[in-house]
């Protein structure tokens, strides 16, 4: 089930850098970021029916569709503010979260579970819908941000790859046996080696922008992150005493299967090409 799960996602990943490419040569980015907001929709309400399964129930509804909200956000505060931050609109939209979701609790006639869907739903708001964010903002940098987006994109599902078929192959001291028996060092170790890679076939592509030893850097604190997202959300299942987010796409277990380890990846990448210089979108 693994293996078709992994072979699965090699497919879908191939597709989604197709639709990416094509979504800048022609569409200007705009489909692409709506996309993502569905994805980052599904992805929340499904990490809010682990939470509730884990004793930690949510406004499910409501946080998932702030999530597409904040999602969404930066690539409109781009075209109807282009001289605003975009991060200034995501934080307003958080913070009414938090209120309105305060304001649910109150009329609950459990306090407990209200204040306990308020911490919550905000925990679901920024770890999926911001974070996913990310990857709009990282499509929208100057210069090269299709490029790092794809390499994001890559060092992360490569990654993903990589780290099944090095640890099925020759796979023997369980990374995290208490969250996941199946992940060995050595697949983590694989999984770097691929990110590694990801950076050798991106550096044609950069136009001189990103150095070689840089983006080799940037590779591998991109694979440390994908994978403490995969073993992030190996700690809520666990918890929650689930196998898989949701049966949505049959064996690739749910959305948010699909996207755990960019959680963390893509706010890790646009941060390092900010750091790097890349003008902030």
């Amino acid at each position: 089930m693994k293996r078709n799960r992994v072979l699965i996602g090699a497919v879908t990943t191939i597709l989604v850098i197709g639709v990416l490419a094509a979504d800048h040569y022609f569409l200007r980015g705009i489909p692409s970021a709506a996309l993502l907001a569905l994805v980052a929709f599904a992805a929340s309400y499904e990490l809010c029916m682990v939470l509730a399964a884990a004793g930690m129930p949510t406004f499910a509804k409501s946080t998932a569709f702030a999530s597409f909200v904040v999602a969404l956000t930066p690539v409109v505060a781009r075209i109807v503010a282009p001289d605003v931050s975009t991060f200034a609109p995501q934080a307003g939209l958080i913070f009414l979260f938090v209120v309105v979701a305060f304001a649910l609790a109150i009329r609950s006639t459990n306090a407990a579970a209200g204040a306990k869907a308020v911490i919550s739903g905000t925990f679901v708001l920024v770890y999926v819908g911001f974070a996913l964010s990310f990857l709009v903002r990282l499509r929208g940098l100057e210069e090269i941000g299709w490029v790092l987006l794809i390499f994001a994109l890559a060092c992360a599902k490569v990654g993903d790859m990589a780290a099944y078929f090095v640890g099925r192959a020759v796979g023997r001291r369980p990374l995290a046996a208490r969250l996941s028996p199946m992940k060995t060092v050595e697949g983590a170790l694989g999984a770097l080696g691929a990110s590694i890679l990801c950076a050798f076939a991106v550096y044609p592509f950069t136009n001189g922008w990103v150095s070689l030893p840089v983006l080799i850097m940037w590779s591998v604190l991109l694979s440390f992150a994908a994978q403490f997202g995969d073993l992030a959300e190996s700690l809520l299942k666990r918890a929650a005493t689930v196998k898989d987010s949701s049966t949505f796409f049959g064996l690739m277990g749910g959305t948010l299967d699909v996207v755990d380890s960019l959680l963390l990846c893509a706010p890790t990448a646009y941060i390092l090409a900010i750091v790097a210089g890349f003008s902030a979108a």
